[in-house]
């Protein structure tokens, strides 16, 4: 398990905040975040509940099951509104991240 000191979480909260801001600022009430972590999680209410967890671990391929309920669920999201984006990410942003938006 992964233990985190306060200070990182306090450094982890303001970058959340920084995304959510800038999120806001751009694309408000038009994105929704979709979290591949298996790690620590944050609270989804930091993004007005608009998040989706389809947790696997790093330098792992996740199930045919999860890759087709992620493209569903992305596919749904961007058909309900034209201005609406999806929002990927991982911990690095590569493997994860560039497997799933592959898909």
């Amino acid at each position: 398990m992964i233990n985190f000191t306060p200070a990182i979480l306090q450094v982890e909260m303001m970058m959340i905040l920084q995304v959510k801001s800038v999120l806001d600022m751009r694309h408000h009430n038009h994105y929704k975040v979709y979290n591949l972590c298996i790690e620590e999680c944050y609270d989804p209410e930091n993004f007005y509940g608009r998040v989706e967890r389809f947790p696997f671990d790093d330098n792992h391929v996740p199930t045919l099951k999860m890759i087709q309920l992620f493209c569903e669920s992305v596919h749904s999201w961007l058909s309900l509104d034209p201005k609406n984006i999806a929002v990927v990410h991982c911990m690095a942003g590569k493997g994860r991240t560039g497997l799933m938006v592959s898909a």
